[in-house]
């Protein structure tokens, strides 16, 4: 129920919710996609608690999130949105599929507590964006797919699973950035430290992450595509 007195919600059809602190408030508030692509904010007021959530300030339609100005419309519709920090600058970002079963990420180029958004790019997969055209809809969670079963990394790369209208559930698996081999996110000073104990290894299968061409060893080939990557994922 929202509104005072409660009416209720109404985000229209395929409404898809998601719930999380949307303005770090340490309330939870709801945030819903649905099928004309819009995505709906409902904040919690905390009217009688933050828990359990109360939405009494909110209008039954909600807050439509804005890009650039405007109603953050997905292309050809059907949003269905997964908020969290994806790119790890410590902002919640948007990742949503769509009609045509693409994956969408929207980067926030706002605040953490004050999100906004200007524009999406399509994930890829080996370097194509993904698509599920004979079985669109697609609609997005993010996990841990590889974790050690308490829901967190091993590899510190979210994985991602996608629902589609064929009843499939297909699972993408996050990779590291060549180099980063304590997968942390980022290439810095400890992975080269990394590379530099193995280097001039052979026939050492992945050598510890270090051998970034595949070759099986350990040599310039390797710092030289570690030198491409050097500093990638830090702020």
């Amino acid at each position: 129920m929202v509104s005072s007195p409660g009416v209720p919600l109404d985000a229209g059809a395929r409404a898809t919710p998601a719930f999380l602190d949307w303005d770090n408030d340490f309330k939870t508030d709801l945030v819903i996609g649905g099928y004309d692509g819009k995505i709906r904010l409902y904040l919690n007021c905390g009217c009688g608690g933050a828990i359990p959530p109360h939405f009494y300030t909110s209008s039954p339609s909600g807050i439509p999130v804005q890009a650039d100005g405007s109603d953050l419309v997905v292309p050809s519709v059907r949003s269905s949105p997964v908020i969290m920090d994806l790119d790890g600058d410590g902002r919640k970002d948007i990742l949503t599929g769509n009609t045509n079963g693409q994956l969408l990420f929207y980067s926030n180029v706002g605040t953490d507590a004050a999100p906004a958004f200007s524009g999406y790019s399509l994930v890829e997969s080996d370097g194509v964006p993904i698509d599920l055209p004979d079985s669109p809809r697609s609609r997005p969670d993010v996990c841990y797919w590889t974790g050690d079963g308490h829901f967190g990394p091993i590899d510190g790369y979210p994985d991602v699973l996608i629902g589609a209208g064929d009843g499939k559930v297909r699972l993408y698996q996050g990779k590291p950035h060549p180099g980063d081999i304590d997968g942390d996110g980022d290439v810095d000073f400890t992975d080269f430290a990394s590379f530099a104990v193995r280097w001039r290894q052979s026939a050492c299968g992945q050598c510890g992450a270090a051998d970034l061409t595949a070759d099986g060893n350990v040599n310039t080939d390797d710092l030289r595509e570690f030198a491409a990557n050097w500093l990638l994922g830090l702020d």
